[in-house]
């Protein structure tokens, strides 16, 4: 098995940011994996015959995903809900006063 930490059981189409190996997942989460559907990818902690990593390969791997998860997940959940209750293409914005103003990308 190569030392490159793929993970047998990692889809590659849930989200930009899936991929087998763990040296190519962004530690910060992309959008696409933030608006997405699909349940994210986590690994039994546990070591398992038929994971295709073994020993040290299977633990970075793992724990890489884990501690990632623990770090981020709230921020995904903060950040999708966010995105789920403000419409695509909606720039208005609340002042201190309550009153809708719309935010104008040029200024003359």
């Amino acid at each position: 098995m190569s030392s490159s930490g793929v993970a047998h059981e990692a889809a590659t189409d849930r989200h930009d940011n899936d991929k087998k190996s763990i040296s190519q997942i962004a530690i910060i989460p992309t959008e696409g994996e933030i608006r997405s559907e699909w349940p994210e990818y986590l690994p039994a902690p546990l070591h398992f015959p038929q994971h295709p990593l073994q020993g040290v390969q299977h633990i970075f791997d793992t724990q890489f995903r884990l501690h990632r998860q623990d770090a981020f997940a709230n921020v995904k959940h903060t950040i999708k809900n966010l995105l789920l209750k403000c419409p695509a293409g909606d720039t208005r914005r609340n002042d201190d006063n309550g009153r809708t103003n719309h935010h104008q990308s040029a200024r003359a």
